[in-house]
């Protein structure tokens, strides 16, 4: 089944989760490295985790519309992560620094619990500092694909 947000479900209803490739800066068509495969990785484990204990205690998904959902896409392409997003819970503009914050303390408990939160951190943290050089002009901006 094809979702509006891009995710995949194959026939066992996992999500299909991918990170792209960068597509802007030196760094152009590069793959992640295995250090940033697993932070992700982490990263995806606690938001499913998060996500399976919220459905166990009968809480809703969010079911932002479509249409927040490309427009949070499109900023992010468009921005890269020096740039604002979109909270598509909220539909307020925020820095993708806010977003990431957010999201970390969203996950928080399943990161400790696992023992991945310092790996994510990192990981974030690296992140933040490519959005803060592609700010201040030394480095080409990136676009957030995929974390």
């Amino acid at each position: 089944m094809r979702r509006p947000h891009g995710l995949r479900d194959d026939l066992l209803g996992r999500p299909a989760v991918g990170a792209a490739a960068h597509d802007r800066g030196p760094a152009r068509g590069r793959r992640p490295d295995g250090r940033e495969a697993s932070e992700f990785a982490a990263l995806v484990r606690a938001l499913v985790q998060v996500s399976s204990d919220a459905v166990d205690a009968g809480e809703r998904a969010p079911e932002p519309p479509p249409e927040m959902l490309r427009a949070a896409y499109w900023l992010a392409a468009r921005h890269g992560l020096g740039g604002r997003g979109l909270d598509v819970r909220t539909g307020r503009s925020a820095s993708f620094g806010e977003l990431a914050g957010e999201l970390l303390a969203h996950v928080l408990p399943a990161l400790r619990g696992t023992g991945d939160l310092a790996a994510v951190a990192r990981g974030v943290r690296r992140l933040a500092a490519a959005a803060g050089r592609a700010r201040s002009g030394s480095a080409p901006p990136t676009a957030c694909a995929g974390g």
